[in-house]
């Protein structure tokens, strides 16, 4: 049979076989779909029922809550301050190199008790001293140059140096400018004048200080007793050949003679015979002085007369002291720092052999012998430890209640557990310190530490009793409310007390049975209020609920 025979003989095998019913299968389909959706009912009922059997083993059933009550009693209540600072001591010191160096010695270790005066180490001070040498050298400058000053103001008054007479007196009037060194006058001693003349040594033996002669002046046609007053052995030779030395004779002034007469003088000799000078002499006042200006100004007053008799110290001329007025200031100002740098100089020294600026303990030491120190190193530091402070933080509520003289309890922790000390409040500030955001009061206690057994630098509690009442009524802090109308307190009572207000218009539980009394209160504490009025003793206040719970098998917590 071929291959379409076979195909065409299939086709109507297959026309000719019955058709199948139609709802036969439809049913069949909807029967499954129904047996999946009663499966998954019955597997959802399962684990409900699992779900909630667990549910139920630890399901809390609430009870109702449960107010507690606590009595007002009498009592006593503080208010305490408390906080912490750390410890200082009341005095200390350091020495500070302001310059380095190799340390020669060290002469304290930490721990140890010092004196003031005591020595503390040795550094190499070369340089230090050389720089304390300059910087005398230039302050001392500075004060030569301040004398030179005041030197010119004492010569801005022109005095006569002796009794006299004016001569050459220079033509100065009010308000000239006068330099230093210009000259004023000059002033003459006319009373006694001299005479130098010469004589033969021949003489020599024969003549002597003290011996008379008779001076001889032409011009006045006088003859006048004199007296030698001075010999000088020189050797002036004459045009003859013969060897002179000199004479001075003194002669009082009858008030005739002048400087610049001719004159000589005889004398006697050992043997009386008549000595007689060389050569004629010319009389010589016998102090001439010239008087110069010794400072600059401008001229005050002036009395300067040619051939007027002065008296010794009498002011000849004034001046004013502007030029030096100026000058004096600024050598001041220069002073003032030469002597800082003394000052700097010598602390610089002393850091290099420094003493104890104090008596107290070394609380520590850089240094070590033979070792190189730089400068800005803190090389002891020193504290009387005897007396420590601390200091304290007081809120603004509780600092009108602390003052000055009250006592703080101090407490350090270490090794040894805790240790209390007592200390005294001594300074309470009238300022406030809001620099941490909250408004603080600070405060200095002091405290007695003769054992040294309270460190320095430690850290500390601190409290103190700010203000204390007693044999008051005192309330659980917990039953105090701070409420819209007040401070309250619940009252458990059969019926209102007088002074209970109705609160019902307020968000505020009420527990059953109690009523809300308004309250004064005064000082607190971490565990009650002071009642200052509202209850009386014994009265019972809410302080809290209770909330118990109880799992299915009714057991409660």
């Amino acid at each position: 049979m071929s291959k379409n025979e076979t195909v065409v003989a299939a086709q109507a095998a297959e026309t000719s076989e019955a058709p199948r019913p139609v709802h036969k299968r439809r049913k069949k389909k909807v029967g499954r779909i129904i047996k999946r959706i009663i499966g998954f009912i019955i597997l959802f009922a399962v684990i409900g029922a699992i779900g909630y059997y667990v549910y139920s083993l630890f399901k809390e059933e609430e009870v109702p809550k449960q107010a507690l009550f606590e009595r007002v009693y009498r009592g006593s209540i503080q208010s305490l301050v408390t906080g912490s600072g750390m410890t200082k001591a009341q005095e200390s010191a350091s020495v500070t190199l302001t310059a380095g160096g190799e340390v020669l010695e060290v002469y304290v270790t930490e721990g140890d008790w010092v004196n003031k005066g005591d020595p503390l180490y040795l550094i190499d001070s070369k340089e230090a001293i050389e720089a304390v040498n300059l910087a005398e050298e230039a302050r001392d400058e500075v004060y030569k140059r301040i004398s030179k000053i005041y030197e010119y103001y004492e010569k801005l008054t022109v005095k006569a140096p002796f009794t006299g007479k004016l001569i050459d007196a220079a033509a100065i009037k009010i308000g000239d400018k006068i330099l230093e060194g210009s000259k004023i006058a000059a002033i003459v001693d006319d009373s006694i004048m001299k005479l130098k003349l010469f004589f033969s040594y021949g003489y020599a033996e024969d003549l002597y200080v003290g011996q008379e002669a008779s001076v001889s002046i032409p011009a006045v046609m006088e003859t006048l007793s004199g007296k030698v007053t001075e010999i000088h052995k020189v050797e002036r030779i004459s045009i003859e050949g013969t060897k002179l030395f000199e004479a001075v004779i003194e002669v009082i002034n009858p008030g005739t003679l002048t400087e610049g007469m001719s004159a000589s003088a005889s004398l006697i000799g050992g043997d009386g015979s008549v000595i007689y000078a060389y050569e004629a002499g010319k009389l010589e006042y016998k102090n001439n002085v010239i008087i110069n200006s010794g400072a600059e100004g401008n001229v005050l007053t002036v009395d300067l007369i040619n051939y007027s008799r002065v008296e010794e110290g009498q002011v000849l001329l004034t001046m004013d002291s502007s030029s030096y007025e100026k000058q004096l200031e600024a050598l001041n100002k220069e002073l003032e720092a030469a002597e800082e740098k003394v000052k700097t100089a010598q602390k610089a020294l002393e850091n290099y052999q420094a003493v104890a600026p104090m008596s107290g303990t070394v609380l520590s030491c850089a240094l070590q012998p033979g070792k190189t120190a730089s400068a800005g190193t803190v090389a002891v530091n020193i504290a009387d430890t005897s007396t420590m402070t601390v200091q304290l933080n007081i809120d603004e509520i509780n600092v009108s209640y602390v003052k000055p003289g009250m006592i703080c309890n101090i407490i350090q922790w270490g090794r040894n557990g805790q240790q209390n000390y007592m200390g005294i409040i001594e300074y309470v500030s009238l300022q406030a310190d809001n620099s941490s955001g909250i408004a603080v009061f600070p405060a200095t206690v002091t405290v007695a530490n003769p054992d040294g057994s309270l460190l320095t630098g430690m850290y500390v509690d601190y409290n103190l009793v700010a203000a204390q009442s007693d044999d008051c009524l005192i309330a659980p802090v917990q039953a105090v409310k701070y409420t819209e109308v007040g401070t309250v307190v619940f009252v458990k009572a059969d019926t209102p007390p007088e002074n209970a207000i109705d609160v019902s218009q307020y968000a505020l539980e009420v527990p059953e049975g109690a009523y809300a009394v308004p309250v004064e209160i005064g000082l607190s504490d971490d565990y009650g209020v002071e009642i200052i009025s509202g209850v009386e003793e014994g009265a019972e206040v809410f302080t809290q609920y209770m909330k118990t719970s109880a799992d299915s098998y009714g057991r409660m917590w």
